[in-house]
């Protein structure tokens, strides 16, 4: 579930053109499911498959549903639509049975995909988003016009020619003295091979007794010839203490595991602490030179 609505959040995109004072209009809401789909085709066959649209606002509109190209960009997985690599050319191979529609208030509507595969792509991955995007009512101009989309990345693989399903750890990062909340932990998984994959990292954090006091997992794919970073805060860190941080990581047939020591203490609690301490020496010291006069 975690999966679902991080994709959808990274696709979901509204463009405001026009915005008047004062505008007081029932909410427009779509949505899209499922939110990724993953096509495993050889060479020259055809698949089908279907998106819902879905109107969960409080108005009725008319929509719209087209494909364009997806790809990433920088470890951070930044989505872009305008095909910058060779492998976001799936929306080429997609084609709909119709690309308008009406969705009255609550209402949803299915729309039917064919995708094709052409005679000469290269094997592995290949990457697309199906978006439905609301249309402004007609003679809007000086009001409310909103345009709002959610996208359904489509994941395919060309299964002709070598596939290459490989991956490994970039790098691990935990800071051992993290003086402000969220404490966080992020590892990067490079993808070497030509196809995505599915990775899952697991961020446990321990006491210095060993009991669990905080879990959470990320499951996220990474596209081929991609750097992935995932973040894994915990915001609710208690904001002084010595906890044991260890991430885990599933991805293909691999297992990784990285551990570290964690003081969360704000700089200001170490500058007392060192007061502290030297108050009491020179108490230690100025009493035992008073003893020593006696």
């Amino acid at each position: 579930m975690k999966r679902l609505f991080a994709a959808l959040a990274a696709i979901v995109t509204a463009v405001v053109l026009v915005v008047p004072a004062g505008a007081d209009t029932p909410s427009e809401s779509i949505a899209i499911s499922p939110v990724d789909q993953h096509i495993s085709a050889g060479v020259g066959e055809t698949k089908t498959g279907t998106v819902t649209v879905i109107n969960d606002g409080q108005v009725g509109y008319d929509a719209r549903v087209y494909a364009q190209p997806y790809s990433v960009k920088g470890e951070q997985y930044e989505p872009t639509f305008t095909g910058q690599n060779g492998r976001a050319d799936a929306d080429t191979w997609l084609s709909f049975d119709h690309t308008s529609l009406h969705l009255d208030a609550g209402k949803s509507a299915e729309v039917t995909y064919t995708l094709h595969i052409p005679s000469a792509p290269a094997p592995g991955g290949h990457y697309a988003v199906i978006f439905a995007e609301t249309q402004p009512a007609a003679g809007a101009s000086g009001s409310v016009v909103v345009r709002k989309r959610v996208g359904s990345l489509v994941y395919v693989t060309v299964t002709n020619g070598q596939l290459t399903r490989e991956g490994r750890v970039d790098q691990t990062h935990i800071d051992g003295w993290q003086q402000t909340l969220p404490l966080t932990a992020w590892i990067r998984i490079e993808n070497i091979g030509n196809t995505d994959f599915a990775a899952t990292t697991t961020m446990t954090v321990r006491d210095v007794f060993g009991s669990v006091k905080y879990q959470a997992d990320r499951t996220v794919n990474i596209l081929p010839a991609t750097i992935r970073r995932v973040d894994m805060p915990w915001d609710k860190a208690p904001w002084f203490g010595l906890v044991s941080v260890k991430i885990h990581a599933t991805y293909l047939d691999q297992n990784y595991d990285y551990q570290q020591l964690v003081l969360i203490a704000p700089l200001w609690s170490l500058v007392l602490l060192v007061f502290i301490v030297l108050l009491l020496v020179w108490w230690a010291v100025y009493a035992g030179t008073r003893r020593a006069k006696r």
